[in-house]
């Protein structure tokens, strides 16, 4: 059995992603999931202040609430 692979956490998604072929000589620097976090990644400081949606017990989807207040 192989050993898992590397993850790292995208600063703007919040999703972990793995290690990839192509990113073998140049892991330690890689920081972005993708193409479109990466054109993003000035956003990636404002969605840290976004409040983030959850899922009930069905799974559905729930908005954060809003402080109308």
């Amino acid at each position: 059995m192989e050993p898992p692979l590397p993850t790292k956490t995208c600063p703007v998604c919040k999703r972990d992603f793995e290690w990839r072929k192509k990113w073998e000589d140049d892991w330690e620097n890689v920081k972005y999931c993708s193409e479109r976090c990466r054109r993003h990644r000035d956003q990636a400081s404002e969605l840290d202040d976004e409040p983030e949606w959850t899922r009930d017990e069905d799974g559905m989807w729930i908005p954060p609430a809003h402080d109308d207040g």
